[in-house]
């Protein structure tokens, strides 16, 4: 198994809420563990050596809730073969493992959309919404990568985490609160590199032409006194 596979994602993220389910918010010992750890995963995440356990970890737990709550219809049967596919990929240390579970992710998250827009929960919908802009973007990472896309979902991450930190301390779920703003600084430090390096390249790209324009000028000065071009492959 190769944890370092891990590491060459540009970052770890995963809906931690889709493996251990939604909190109650009932004060008892197992939903304080439940919130704690909802907290503190993916904080966790953020050390290149933790990816793995967790994607492991969290991949079984999935896989281990669709079966346990297992139901009739198209849409679960799909989601447990994805949960449980996830588990070998990310066993076997292969990046798959984490783009199943995004996909797993994207799903959910389609299907509580258009449950809160029939029963007219348009708040809910709007946050749905946002996590499904999310998640595809991350999708798109992973499949595709290149630093516009990183930048565009690194981006998306620290909207939703403001967004989603807002109503969780208007509810009064402070801690829950504060790790979504903690997440965001997070990503904030994340994309900071990646703008700086597109920064880099818009300048490059910028003074490319200039570039190629003095250096023909510099070869035709040789040419022009019959003197052999130093960098010329035919010298």
């Amino acid at each position: 198994m190769k944890a370092e596979l891990y590491e060459r994602e540009t970052y770890f993220h995963r809906d931690y809420e889709n493996d251990m389910g939604k909190p109650a918010f009932d004060d008892s010992p197992t939903d304080q563990v439940k919130r704690t750890a909802l907290v503190a995963l993916p904080f966790l995440s953020l050390c290149s050596q933790f990816k793995f356990p967790i994607a492991l970890g969290m991949s079984g737990l999935r896989a281990f809730n669709d079966v346990r709550n297992w139901s009739d219809g198209p849409y679960h049967y799909f989601q447990t073969l994805v949960s449980t596919a996830g588990v070998v990929a990310t066993l076997l240390g292969q990046p798959l493992g984490l783009g199943l579970a995004t996909v797993s992710d994207l799903l959910t998250e389609i299907a509580h959309f258009g449950q809160y827009v029939r029963v007219q929960e348009y708040e809910k919908a709007f946050d749905s919404c946002g996590k499904i802009v999310n998640n595809a973007l991350y999708l798109a990472c992973l499949v595709g990568g290149g630093l516009k896309l990183t930048i565009a979902s690194l981006a998306a991450q620290i909207t939703l985490c403001l967004t989603l930190g807002k109503k969780e301390w208007n509810k009064g779920h402070y801690l829950e609160a504060a790790g979504h703003m903690g997440m965001a600084l997070a990503r904030s430090v994340q994309l900071q590199p990646h703008l700086t390096k597109l920064q880099s390249d818009m300048h490059i790209q910028a003074r490319a032409p200039a570039t190629i324009d003095r250096g023909d000028e510099i070869d035709g000065i040789y040419d022009e006194n019959d003197c052999p071009i130093p960098w010329s492959r035919d010298v």
